[in-house]
């Protein structure tokens, strides 16, 4: 991949795919999973009150917040699936080949690690936390947009239920 390509395809905070490098990707495994019928997981995870952390101690803190954040995803996925960040606060991982049970183990490492650490280090008291939608193929939809529905709605279901929670239906 060539610097420009890099910055058209990577998000430059965090240094993971944007949305564009997302959709691609999304696109391709999930024909593939059609393809040789295997399982994709798909999960959406956004920072709990991401916008009020901005407000409060600065966007600088917030762009730290995020890289940290990638930083706990990281830890847990494999070299296989693909982390992106698809707008301010919001993070989406596909699991290619993964069942929703084993995705469901990964979202809550990664839930758990990101409350329980501090998340910067000039305040050592902050924990952030994460909702989390989690949706697979074939179960919750085999289309990409209706895949993208199903986790955004998962999603949206976390953070009504007070944040801090995976929701996979």
């Amino acid at each position: 991949m060539d610097q420009h390509e890099n910055r058209v395809l990577c998000d430059s905070t965090t240094g993971i795919a944007n949305q564009r490098a997302f959709s691609q990707r999304l696109e391709y495994e999930l024909n593939r999973a059609k393809r040789y019928k295997r399982a994709l997981s798909l999960m959406i995870m956004s920072i709990d009150d991401f916008h009020s952390l901005g407000a409060t101690y600065g966007s600088a803190s917030s762009d730290e917040v995020l890289k940290r954040a990638v930083a706990v995803v990281q830890q847990y996925i494999r070299n296989t699936d693909i982390p992106a960040r698809l707008n301010r606060d919001r993070i989406a991982i596909i699991f290619p080949e993964t069942t929703s049970a084993t995705a469901l183990l990964v979202a809550e490492r990664i839930r758990e690690k990101l409350s329980a650490d501090p998340i910067l280090d000039d305040v050592p008291d902050l924990r952030v936390t994460a909702s989390i939608g989690l949706v697979a193929f074939p179960s919750h939809a085999r289309e990409e947009h209706d895949l993208m529905a199903k986790a955004i709605e998962f999603l949206e279901a976390a953070v009504k239920q007070g944040g801090n929670s995976v929701y996979n239906g």
